[in-house]
């Protein structure tokens, strides 16, 4: 059992977009963040050295034509390139859990 504290939003980057880390490696266990993207941002393709969850729990989005919606759960599996992720007109948040080193 590990209960993390709460933490605050990072700093901003991209415009339309906002990240909260809510675990990393350093407090035990997975990196784990909350993600929200303005409605029309759009995230280029891209890929990570690590498996990834991604849980989405509000708006909409898509990814080719995959749609997402509150609920949808995606597996990204390391190395694989994908993209461009797009938030609808209700922007998009989802939960991001980091499964490998």
């Amino acid at each position: 059992w590990q209960k993390s504290a709460p933490k605050p939003w990072d700093k901003p980057g991209e415009r339309g977009v906002r990240y909260k880390r809510l675990n990393s490696k350093q407090d035990g266990g997975p990196n784990v963040q909350v993600a929200e993207y303005k409605p029309g941002h759009i995230e280029q393709a891209h890929s990570h050295p690590h498996d990834e969850l991604l849980y989405i729990t509000r708006g909409s989005g898509r990814v080719g034509d995959a749609r997402l919606g509150p609920g949808v759960m995606v597996f990204v599996e390391r190395n694989t390139e994908y993209g461009p992720l797009v938030a609808e007109a209700d922007g998009l948040a989802f939960l991001r859990v980091q499964l490998s080193d």
